[in-house]
């Protein structure tokens, strides 16, 4: 443990299990306090796989604390942005400040194009691409009122540079995370936050 964190705060969306519980882990590894969000449950019907559960969340929390960390867990859904923002805030509260985003959740959903649904499509893009954005929108300005900049991490894909078939939806909301990841590094540079998409 380098205690490259010690110190900093992280939100990390999709937290319960998976990659988001792996950046949760490992920010704490490095010192950081979390603040972690799930749903936890139910997911959109065209999704093929089960959800994280509150037990997985839970034990994303008893692996964070075991490393003598703090995380505040929240089960939320990221399309819910006021009940971010009120995460956020209240993780804020609590833990002092906020330095890192890790807008991680997302949901991938297969099928071929002329399967596809409206609401299958509408349902991918309001959780990837939506929901990113909220997950920004609900910590940017926190970090930026901390004054010592900051981080921002999307969690993109390969479906976000190059072509990806049979997943048209996932394809363009993963294009979509990536270019967001660019514009709001555009604007946030002069608080000295970095934005980043990773794929």
């Amino acid at each position: 443990m380098s205690g490259r964190l010690a110190g900093k705060v992280a939100f990390i969306t999709g937290a319960a299990r998976g990659q988001g519980r792996a950046h949760a882990v490992r920010m704490a590894r490095e010192g950081a306090d979390i603040i972690a969000v799930d749903i936890a449950g139910k997911l959109p019907s065209c999704v093929p796989y089960d959800p994280a559960t509150p037990e997985d969340l839970a034990e994303t929390t008893r692996l964070v604390e075991a490393l003598d960390r703090r995380i505040i867990v929240s089960a939320i859904d990221i399309r819910d942005f006021d009940g971010l923002c009120e995460v956020v805030d209240d993780g804020v509260a609590t833990l002092g400040r906020l330095d890192i985003i890790v807008a991680n959740a997302g949901i991938s959903a297969p099928a071929a194009w002329n399967e596809i649904t409206p609401e299958s499509f509408r349902d991918v893009m309001d959780v990837n691409v939506t929901g990113t954005w909220n997950s920004v929108m609900a910590g940017a300005q926190k970090i930026i009122d901390g004054g010592r900049g900051g981080s921002i991490i999307l969690i993109s894909s390969a479906a976000g540079m190059k072509m990806q078939p049979f997943m048209v939806h996932y394809t363009a909301s993963k294009h979509a995370v990536t270019g967001m990841a660019r514009a709001f590094a555009a604007e946030l540079g002069r608080h000295s936050i970095r934005v980043n998409s990773v794929h």
